[in-house]
């Protein structure tokens, strides 16, 4: 009787859980129904939104953050070594610039973990002097990397700070180079990471 008793249960359980063939199935709540216009709102809104910061304000941040990566000296690449070379070669003298190109160091109490990508420009007051720089680069080079290591991450990144650290680039190649030999100094590059 047990097992009869049983199966009757279970018969009466599958029966309230499923719907006779006579009765319909209930509908479900207008809930969905109702979150489709906002499901396709908020989609369309997503998809628009990519569109425009994709081909719209991308491109204008790029050009925003692109002078910036590269250090606001990335302006005085183009601009100020052409202009002061030609101004030096009207009052007759043969300017000429040497780069010393991508040259990376460590900044003060980083402990390794930042660093600086620098290139340096120098107008020379001479060709000859040209001669002179490329016989001591590594001298040069370590000069550089010396007088820009012992600075500080912040010191580095303050734009108010450049022209001081060029006046001091430019005291290191004074003690190398006759002094005078170098009429300019530019960063072509200057990022720090």
């Amino acid at each position: 009787m047990q097992h009869s008793d049983l199966s009757i249960s279970t018969t009466m359980a599958d029966n309230e859980q499923a719907p006779s063939d006579g009765e319909a199935t209930p509908a479900p709540a207008s809930g969905g129904k109702k979150m489709l216009p906002i499901l396709l709102v908020v989609l369309g809104g997503l998809i628009f939104g990519g569109a425009s910061g994709f081909f719209m304000v991308g491109p204008a941040v790029a050009k925003k953050v692109a002078p910036a990566a590269a250090g606001a000296a990335g302006a005085e690449k183009a601009e100020a070594p052409k202009e002061e070379e030609a101004a030096a070669e009207g009052e007759g003298g043969e300017a000429k610039v040497f780069l010393l190109d991508n040259m990376v160091l460590n900044p003060a109490g980083s402990s390794g973990q930042r660093f600086l990508l620098v290139s340096i420009a120098l107008r020379l007051a001479n060709a000859e002097i040209e001669t002179e720089l490329k016989a001591r680069d590594a001298e040069v080079r370590d000069a550089m990397l010396r007088v820009l290591g012992a600075k500080h991450v912040e010191e580095l990144s303050d734009i108010t700070q450049r022209d001081r650290i060029k006046d001091e680039l430019r005291k290191a190649l004074d003690e190398i180079l006759k002094p005078g030999s170098v009429k300019g100094l530019y960063f072509p590059q200057f990022v720090i990471q």
